[in-house]
């Protein structure tokens, strides 16, 4: 809250024009003031559902996104409060979102407690080694977005950085349910790993790589054909809905393959092969992502930008694909 004004102009904003680089850094400034909540909904999302109550955890996030749609709704027409009504929009979803996971420690729903608790290095550190790739797949995101405001803000200016947070809406739509088809794997993959019933893990394996292809076919499907109507449903200036129209389907080609890609990262870093996991996330998170962001317009002309997450995503899924080859069967579990 305090550099909100120095994070923007290291994310782009010196490009930008002083109308839109003043509402990103009020949003900034008011989104980030809900944190806590906002990284508490996360975290107690992921206990809730693997101490046994999925479904809490699915309406603790239906809540959060609901109050965010009506919030935005309610502060951004009636109230008038612009892109500081839909910050706080966002964070008081998350507020709602964290009231109702917390009501499973309260009524003592499963097995974990709030407790007094003795600080361990090693624990830490293990923890903290297991959730690299989980990590690194949340700032794919917002390097995404750096890379992208650099490189549009330069090449087209302000439509083109307003294009792309169209599509960054978009993206993370896909995102989010393709990430929460392996996300609902990971108690069942770590449950099988935990009883070393490797044909389970597999089985399982099979089936995350069916589903998440069908969905990303399926959405790719719905924004090819009502890619227009999708736009205008985020904004409604002729001119950035012709230039997004024109984006999103080679945008959103690049959703196929980073389904698999999200289903192999789960996959191994639920089984504990980490290091894998790990080069799999950095790679499409932040190395080949940013690299094709910057060298596709630069070597094949300023209208590739929108196939650089395909030809990054792309290159990661052969990563991945020889990952899972070379990587060591598990056999054993180191208590």
């Amino acid at each position: 809250m305090v550099f909100c004004d120095q994070i923007i102009d290291m994310s782009g904003g010196r490009t930008l024009g002083k109308a839109m680089r003043d509402m990103a850094a009020d949003y900034l400034f008011y989104y980030c003031a809900f944190s806590i909540p906002m990284l508490m909904s996360t975290c107690l999302s992921a206990f809730v559902r693997n101490d046994g109550s999925p479904t809490l955890s699915f309406a603790g996030m239906c809540v959060g996104a609901g109050a965010n749609i009506f919030l935005d709704w309610l502060f951004i027409f009636p109230l008038d409060m612009g892109v500081i009504g839909a910050a706080i929009a966002s964070g008081l979803g998350q507020v709602f979102s964290v009231a109702v996971l917390l009501s499973h420690f309260v009524r003592r729903q499963g097995s974990l407690r709030f407790r007094r608790f003795h600080l361990s290095g090693a624990l830490a550190m293990k923890i903290c080694k297991r959730g690299v790739p989980e990590a690194v797949s949340q700032l794919t995101t917002p390097v995404t977005a750096l890379c992208y405001n650099l490189m549009l803000a330069r090449l087209v200016g302000d439509i083109g950085v307003s294009t792309f947070s169209v599509l960054s809406f978009i993206y993370s739509l896909a995102n989010a349910i393709l990430s929460g088809v392996a996300q609902g794997l990971q108690p069942l993959w770590g449950n099988c790993y935990g009883e070393q019933d490797t044909d389970g893990m597999n089985e399982y394996f099979r089936w995350g790589i069916r589903i998440n292809a069908t969905l990303s076919v399926a959405i790719y499907g719905l924004l090819l054909f009502f890619t227009e109507p999708v736009i205008r449903i985020f904004n409604q200036d002729l001119e950035l809905v012709q230039n997004a129209s024109a984006a999103l389907p080679l945008f959103s080609l690049s959703f196929i393959p980073m389904a698999l890609n999200l289903i192999y990262t789960a996959f191994l870093y639920s089984t504990k092969r980490t290091l894998q996991a790990d080069a799999i996330s950095f790679s499409r998170g932040i190395v080949l992502k940013a690299a094709a962001i910057f060298c596709l317009p630069a070597l094949l002309g300023g209208d590739t930008i929108w196939l650089a997450p395909l030809a990054a995503e792309l290159l990661t899924l052969l990563l991945a694909l020889v990952l899972s080859k070379t990587a060591k069967p598990v056999k054993s579990i180191d208590k």
